[in-house]
């Protein structure tokens, strides 16, 4: 696993993988981020953007923005990996195991 601070780079290969559609979307919400330390970030065929930081899971769609942590049942507030498939999150890997 390689942390890396968010920035214009990284929001630039993620949307580079996805489309021009979600640029908006990510710009916005850089600042709002619990955590500027993104282990990684996975969007799904809803056009909802999921990343993962050190201080929990963040779910943004449109102008919304939900961080998800341990007080909503995850093993650990620090997101390694996320898996997508078929429009919906398959697991989530954290520092203290995986839910699905």
């Amino acid at each position: 696993m390689i942390m890396v601070t968010l920035g214009l780079q990284l929001i630039a290969e993620f949307v580079a993988e996805i489309s021009g559609d979600f640029v908006a979307t990510v710009k916005q919400q850089i600042t709002n981020l619990p955590s500027q330390k993104v282990n990684v970030i996975k969007g799904d065929e809803n056009g909802v953007i999921w990343t993962g930081t050190d201080r929990g899971l963040v779910r943004s769609f449109g102008n919304s923005l939900i961080t998800f942590t341990t007080k909503n049942g995850l093993p650990s507030n620090h997101i390694n990996d996320i898996a997508i498939r078929n429009g919906a999150i398959r697991y989530v890997a954290s520092s203290a195991g995986f839910l699905e």
